[in-house]
């Protein structure tokens, strides 16, 4: 005869004795561009949102309800012992909130950093590295460290030493501009982290150089990209980041039926199927008998 046998292997990271340590870390864009709504692809400043901070289609309000989310989520995570800290940057960058498991402050406004008011509300992503190098420097020694960088634009200002050597503000303001990337992908392989993740927020071809920084973090660290053109997107995108984080890669698995020594597989095909804690299926492992 025949039967059906289930067995589960499940695996979190930590312990009830021993909690994983998480700091982690976002940047958050405050540039002009997201007082727009989420849907729109355009350049015009007279479609920005007067209510940008409290309307739900705001790229602003969206941004900050999907960090808030994902901290709400990993705050209430089994044996896991996070801290956070949020820098916002547009011109040039700042830190919201320094590392802590409490209360986290959000960017208030956009166009918070410039050193005139033509500058601000820019989109220098070297200066938001810059500041989340400033606080992983700060971060535990023993902690995972995660970075997730978010902007609806691709960069437009960078920082550069003039012929005084007095570092100023460079760049267009406007449309990519390579000098800035380049700056900013210098910036970040100095970095050092265990994750970097790349959310677009908004629509994809505003941003469609952003995803262009992961290939400049150092070796060894784990590195993804998301479009966040919507608000389930930008909640998809985080689910992923945290499964990453806080799922344990399990490896050499042996599991063994101990009924008998007398069954074998009916067609000598194993499939192992790998769930999250929702119960969704993340992985699918055919022929898997060897």
């Amino acid at each position: 005869g025949t039967y059906n046998l289930t067995l589960n292997v499940s695996g979190a990271v930590g312990s009830e004795s021993y909690a994983n340590k998480l700091d982690v870390l976002f940047v958050m864009d405050t540039s002009n561009s997201m007082k727009w709504a989420m849907t729109y692809s355009g350049d015009n400043s007279d479609k920005y949102l007067s209510d940008y901070k409290t309307n739900s289609t705001s790229r602003f309000y969206n941004q900050q309800k999907a960090v808030e989310d994902a901290i709400t989520k990993l705050k209430n995570k089994k044996n896991v012992d996070a801290r956070f800290a949020v820098v916002s940057f547009d011109t040039e960058a700042g830190i919201e909130t320094d590392w802590t498991n409490g209360t986290i402050s959000y960017p208030t406004q956009v166009a918070k950093y410039g050193k005139s008011n033509e500058l601000a509300g820019g989109t220098n992503y070297q200066a938001g590295l810059r500041k989340a190098d400033e606080l992983l420097k700060k971060s535990r020694a023993n902690a995972t460290k995660i970075v997730v960088f978010l902007s609806d634009g691709n960069p437009t200002f960078y920082y550069d030493t003039n012929r005084k050597g007095q570092e100023k503000v460079y760049g267009s303001g406007s449309g990519y501009d390579e000098t800035a990337m380049t700056k900013a992908q210098t910036q970040l392989g100095t970095m050092s982290m265990n994750y970097f993740y790349t959310v677009g927020v908004g629509p994809k071809d505003s941003y469609d150089h952003l995803s262009n920084l992961i290939s400049s973090a150092p070796i060894g660290t784990v590195t993804g990209s998301y479009n966040g053109t919507d608000s389930s997107n930008l909640k998809n995108a985080f689910d992923s980041i945290i499964r990453d984080a806080t799922d344990l890669l399990c490896t050499e698995v042996t599991v063994t039926d101990t009924l008998t020594d007398e069954v074998e597989l009916a067609d000598q095909k194993l499939q192992v199927v790998v769930k999250d804690e929702t119960g969704k299926v993340i992985t699918k492992l055919k022929d898997a008998s060897r």
